[in-house]
């Protein structure tokens, strides 16, 4: 289909006249009919407002088969961003979920590694076993919680 007749043809299914259309677009009313007659043909930016205006790609138009309509094409485009904006949103919960084994197997880490300072002084030394065991069992916890949560 020309592009002359696709312009006519989305202007009948718009319901509007050609004067309607050249007021939108700035141009004459002499201009729509010389389009739609195949007299001439719209420049690229023109193209492009016409199809703003009926909310169509604009390979609509350069394509030599009918394509279908942009509000389709929309909804291919809102699906592709929504699953991606889905898997954004799952590593964000993911993160969110290990950012407490992480912390915790860090202090972990830190307080194994200090022990052998503090072995002169006993009390230092059974205070940083306690808080190892505490913060073992913590992450211990974290995990159990972890493991029962992803199960429901």
């Amino acid at each position: 289909m020309e592009i002359g007749r696709k312009l006519k043809m989305e202007r009948k299914k718009a319901g509007k006249s050609q004067q309607q259309i050249a007021d939108h677009l700035l141009v004459t009313r002499q201009a729509i009919s010389n389009w739609e007659n195949e007299k001439s043909r719209p420049d690229i930016d023109t193209l492009i407002k016409i199809c703003e205006y009926y909310k169509i790609s604009l390979s609509y138009f350069t394509s030599v088969e009918d394509s279908q309509p942009i509000q389709e094409s929309e909804n291919l485009e809102v699906e592709e961003i929504s699953s991606s904006t889905d898997s954004e949103t799952e590593k964000s919960k993911i993160y969110k979920k290990m950012t407490p084994f992480i912390l915790l197997l860090s202090i972990i880490i830190t307080l194994v590694a200090m022990l052998p300072a503090k072995i002169n002084i006993p009390f230092l030394f059974f205070f940083s076993l306690g808080i190892i065991f505490l913060s073992v069992s913590l992450f211990v916890y974290y995990l159990v919680k972890q493991f029962f949560d992803s199960e429901k």
